[in-house]
């Protein structure tokens, strides 16, 4: 997991790399591709901070997609975001491949996200 989001996700079981001194979709842009490209894993989460721009950040990750990387942008939408910066909601919601609004259904996500086979 790579996390690049306002405060350090909290996952015990989880390897991950705290990625610092800016945001994915601008400053760190250029580090984030040959990491994902490295990455050796079924599933990589990458978690944003909420200052990161939907569109940039979707050119970004649009450029590591291939036959080898399947990525999948959930949005998670929270009701502050909704009534405070609907605008950002909006693009949000665009961008994501997977939109969920608040209150949030992760079981959707997953199962959206996650394609286990049968």
């Amino acid at each position: 997991m790579f996390d690049n989001g306002d405060e350090p996700l909290k996952l015990d079981t989880v390897m991950r790399r705290r990625l610092v001194g800016g945001c994915v979709c601008c400053s760190l842009a250029a580090a984030i591709i040959p990491l994902v490209w490295r990455l050796e894993t079924d599933y990589g989460l990458l978690l944003v901070s909420s200052s990161a721009d939907p569109e940039v950040l979707a050119l970004v990750l649009d450029s590591l997609r291939s036959r080898r990387i399947q990525i999948t942008t959930v949005a998670l939408i929270d009701g502050l975001t909704q009534t405070r910066h609907p605008h950002l909601a909006q693009k949000l919601a665009f961008y994501g491949d997977l939109p969920l609004v608040e209150p949030f259904d992760f079981g959707e996500a997953v199962r959206a996200v996650v394609r286990v086979p049968v």
